[in-house]
């Protein structure tokens, strides 16, 4: 997979591990942090910036699966291989990768997220002593013309650099804390709340697997723990 492209037939993404083994993406902000701790440290994402006076302060961001999504995207866009903070990509892949289509609404959609990560803080404790980061530090858009072939001659919206921060470029390119997913497989589920499921239940399958205990969860339980409301009645 070359830099700045997309294979059309596996669109293979790097996503890190605790995606999976930690309940991190909900199905709605409800203006929480989710928390998860690694070998004694605790990584809270979502904090409001820390460098603003208490007056300034903004909501805290619950992380829900279209973060998750945009997050997993941004990486199909660069080699697995690769030591890349700073990632290139148009607007309309972008898209057409994460939601499975480009128009208005996606860009949109994709421009809000961005913007919203830019804007989103992780508080490490380690030891009692906490430090912040950002997930993303910087993001720079411009205009492109559209690529020859293409049935629009105008141009496109191109995101030039998608810039990592340290912290999380560092997390990410950890090879014992990465693995790789194949999008499209995310993308097939048509419902939010299917995306969510899919990205939370292997948490719940792992915890209770290295207890030596058989998984099994309530229905009330999946859809309190994935950030949905309201619970049905049953």
């Amino acid at each position: 997979m070359k830099t700045g492209t997309i294979e059309k037939e596996k669109q293979t993404t790097i996503a890190l591990k605790e995606y999976f083994q930690y309940p991190i993406f909900k199905y709605k902000d409800c203006g929480v942090p989710s928390s998860y701790t690694v070998k004694d440290v605790k990584y809270t994402i979502g904090v409001t910036n820390p460098m603003l006076n208490s007056e300034e302060k903004e909501k805290c961001i619950t992380l829900t699966m279209d973060h998750g999504l945009v997050l997993l995207g941004i990486f199909c866009f660069t080699n697995p291989f690769e030591r890349l903070r700073e990632i290139p990509f148009s607007l309309t892949e972008f898209c057409n990768t994460v939601f499975g289509c480009s128009n208005t609404k996606t860009h949109k959609k994709a421009k809000t997220i961005l913007n919203e990560l830019m804007h989103c803080w992780t508080e490490i404790e380690d030891k009692g002593k906490k430090t912040y980061h950002r997930i993303l530090s910087d993001v720079v858009i411009s205009k492109k013309k559209s690529k020859r072939g293409s049935k629009s001659s105008s141009e496109e919206i191109w995101f030039d650099k998608v810039v990592l921060s340290e912290m999380y470029y560092n997390l990410i390119y950890n090879i014992e804390r990465r693995m790789c997913l194949d999008l499209s497989y995310v993308r097939q589920l048509t419902s939010t709340l299917a995306k969510t499921i899919f990205m939370y239940l292997p948490s719940r399958a792992i915890k209770a697997s290295s207890e030596g205990q058989i998984f099994k969860i309530s229905l009330t339980t999946l859809l309190t723990q994935v950030g949905y409301s309201p619970i049905p009645q049953y």
